[in-house]
């Protein structure tokens, strides 16, 4: 799974590359691309997409410090920073951003309208307002959403403990992605 989700992230990274640069160099006059690497905080779900960022890109064969720049930055939490992380990616001419986490990817969105952007760690990107339609996102955004099979849950649930009238959920209410999956 977290080979897959880094497979889609380097496929979705180049593509917008591709797609997205602009410009009349040639590939022999063409500076090295930089990926912008947002990351909200540590934490080992989140560490995870970013090595499977690295390790496929690597797969590929885009080794960091060689065919292309990796700029990786972590806000440690404290989303006061996000803004001039993603800012510093569009000063930069990032050729790709991946936001990893809900207000990473927001920050990215507020400050570049252009540059391809890669949601990872992402539970509703329609409830944050990142795509208007997840089949569909258009724009700038796509990505992959951790969005958790609720009813599926709900249903082993019953069914491991029928008898049960009460379900507590625990939520933390500031996270966008976890109160869409509370409701």
């Amino acid at each position: 799974m977290k080979r897959m989700l880094g497979l889609i992230f380097i496929m979705a990274a180049f593509l917008g590359i591709a797609y997205f640069q602009t410009g009349t160099t040639t590939p022999q006059t063409q500076a090295t691309p930089t990926v912008g690497i947002l990351q909200l905080t540590t934490h080992p779900a989140l560490d995870a997409i970013h090595k499977g960022i690295i390790d496929g890109l690597k797969e590929k064969g885009y080794v960091a410090g060689k065919n292309v720049k990796i700029d990786f930055q972590n806000a440690e939490n404290d989303q006061s920073n996000l803004k001039s992380m993603s800012e510093r990616f569009t000063e930069e001419h990032a050729a790709a951003t991946v936001g990893i986490a809900t207000p990473s990817a927001q920050a990215l969105a507020n400050v570049n309208q252009k540059t391809p952007i890669i949601l990872g760690a992402i539970t509703d990107p329609v409830a944050a307002k990142l795509v208007k339609n997840v089949k569909r996102p258009g724009g700038n955004i796509t990505g992959v959403s951790d969005q958790a099979p609720i009813s599926a849950q709900l249903k082993l649930i019953r069914q491991i403990m029928p008898n049960a009238k009460t379900l507590g959920v625990i939520a933390t209410s500031s996270d966008d992605s976890a109160q869409t999956q509370a409701k």
